[in-house]
């Protein structure tokens, strides 16, 4: 799908759908900067931190309703959607760049559904490509699928990184400071805390795990 989106390097990505952040991995070595969006907390959360540990710099992750995009980092580039929807949502067409590239899994059945690649041509212009058929966990959101129970509901949008701040104490706000390093899962981040009682810990460079 990283592929499909034709990407030369200088390009700002949204993904949606983070998962495990691994696929944001990806497309942070071929793009200049990526946001994605991911609808469960929890994942939201362990993908940043995963992300910010292993040094990926340019990457900022959000947990919300991936079928609203991300409207505050918009336009994009190119547009990854790791899971299928019933149809394009249009806050997506809407943020797309004119020359940008989506790729999005679109079918009338909830796992089954066709790789679409769609080319905003002009304001109101777009052209699609059918590229093949494929099997992608459902869309869910406003302008997606409606939830199957049980389903837990996405919380108001809040960026992960500080989410993080759950783990470090209340009043606390974690900012990810990362460096972009060479291909691969390595190397460690820096990890700044600064809570409201003033106090800083762990700057980049450092190996030590903020407490």
């Amino acid at each position: 799908m990283a592929e499909a989106l034709l990407l030369k390097g200088d390009e700002t990505v949204l993904e949606i759908g983070t998962g495990s952040g691994y696929g944001a991995a990806v497309l942070s070595r071929l793009a200049k900067a990526v946001y994605t969006v991911e609808r469960y907390g929890q994942l939201a959360r362990q993908a940043a931190e995963t992300l910010a540990s292993q040094g990926f710099g340019n990457v900022h992750v959000q947990q919300g309703d991936g079928s609203l995009g991300w409207p505050e980092q918009a336009p994009f580039d190119a547009i990854l959607m790791a899971a299928g929807g019933p149809d394009v949502p249009r806050s997506l067409r809407e943020q797309l760049k004119i020359g940008g590239r989506l790729v999005i899994p679109v079918g009338s059945d909830r796992r089954l559904q066709e790789l679409l690649r769609i080319t905003r041509r002009s304001q109101s212009e777009y052209t699609t490509e059918e590229l093949l058929d494929v099997r992608f966990v459902p869309l869910v959101g406003e302008q997606a699928w409606e939830p199957e129970p049980p389903d837990e509901p996405p919380r108001p949008p809040v960026r992960a990184d500080r989410a993080m701040a759950d783990d470090v104490g209340k009043g606390a706000l974690a900012t990810v400071l990362v460096c972009a390093g060479p291909i691969g899962w390595l190397g460690l981040a820096g990890v700044s805390i600064a809570s409201a009682y003033g106090k800083a810990s762990q700057q980049p460079g450092s190996s030590s795990q903020a407490a």
